[in-house]
């Protein structure tokens, strides 16, 4: 096939013609993957899930895509899907084994967001480790390269702050999120993937995912009117505890533009400083003293990253 001249971070054989993507197979022949750029990837991947010898980053990028992106949570798969966006800019054409460190340096410099080239690389260090399961590399170029510093971000929202949004919010699928989400610090993808199956008599049992612990939450009078909130939006019945009025779960792009314009809007009508939605959950950590609030295994990711409270200590008495 010619070489394609635009859209160059979409794999091999994929297009976007008339406000929607294609694959074109090796008759020309052009098959509509879909209008949603997520959604017509992993369509994408389903066709290419074939073993092909790997020459080119491009194909050692297919394989991972059709392989192991669909293994992930569906969070985990658009953040992976997006970073790939940019690794193929820089990476397509080359072949696995001629990437060096410097390479991946220079990638890492060249890129805008110092938090976001360390997502990328650690993604692309996954690649390679794969590639070397599969015999295309003998070693991870990755390996000896250093991340960005990373500084944990510490916006905690106030309760006053949740109101003010609250009460300016027009839409009612937002102000049902915002409370499950600083109820139960859940986060966006738990909460807009809320199942029936999910609300039990006396708790919500959750995998609060990414490795982490199971959860069974109490349902609380506050959590009760939270879900009976959401539970009246629509009058149409659905499985699912936040839904469109076709009963299906909104998606994270949806439901992040419905947030946008929210929190746009509080931001002309009196909050001070933005915040985004993932803030809540930070916002729960720092109103409990049960670091198992949010599903962590490993306590010290909550105390880094979601207790951004000041913690509260007894000063030293030294009275003679």
């Amino acid at each position: 096939m010619r070489k394609r001249k635009n859209k160059s971070s979409l794999p091999t054989r994929m297009y976007y013609k008339n406000n929607a993507y294609y694959y074109v197979d090796k008759n020309n022949k052009w098959h509509r993957l879909g209008s949603n750029y997520i959604e017509s990837i992993l369509a994408y991947a389903e066709r290419n899930s074939t073993n092909k010898p790997i020459i080119t980053m491009g194909q050692l990028f297919d394989r991972y895509l059709a392989e192991i992106i669909p293994t992930k949570a569906p969070r985990t798969q658009e953040d992976n899907i997006n970073s790939f966006k940019f690794l193929r800019l820089a990476f397509s054409d080359m072949m696995p084994a001629e990437i060096s460190p410097q390479d991946i340096y220079a990638y890492m410099d060249a890129r805008e967001a110092p938090v976001r080239a360390n997502r990328d690389k650690a993604l692309l260090s996954h690649v390679f480790k794969k590639a070397i399961r599969w015999g295309v590399i003998e070693n991870n170029p990755c390996r000896d390269v250093e991340s960005n510093p990373e500084k944990p971000r510490d916006r905690l929202v106030t309760q006053e702050e949740f109101w003010l949004v609250y009460d300016l919010c027009k839409n009612p699928t937002v102000k049902a999120a915002m409370k499950l989400a600083a109820i139960t610090g859940l986060r966006q993808n738990k909460i807009l993937s809320l199942h029936a199956s999910h609300i039990k008599i006396d708790c919500i049992e959750i995998d609060s995912g990414k490795r982490g612990l199971k959860l069974s939450i109490e349902r609380t009078e506050e959590l009760n009117e939270a879900l009976i909130e959401a539970k009246n939006i629509h009058t149409i019945s659905s499985l699912y505890v936040l839904h469109t009025k076709k009963g299906k779960p909104y998606s994270s792009s949806g439901f992040k533009s419905m947030w946008k314009r929210t929190r746009d809007y509080a931001l002309k009508n009196g909050l001070k400083e933005s915040f985004t939605f993932h803030d809540l959950r930070a916002m729960a950590g720092s109103n409990t003293d049960n670091d198992d609030l949010l599903g962590h295994k490993n306590k010290s990711t909550f105390h880094r990253f979601y207790r951004r409270a000041p913690v509260k200590v007894l000063p030293v008495s030294i009275k003679k």
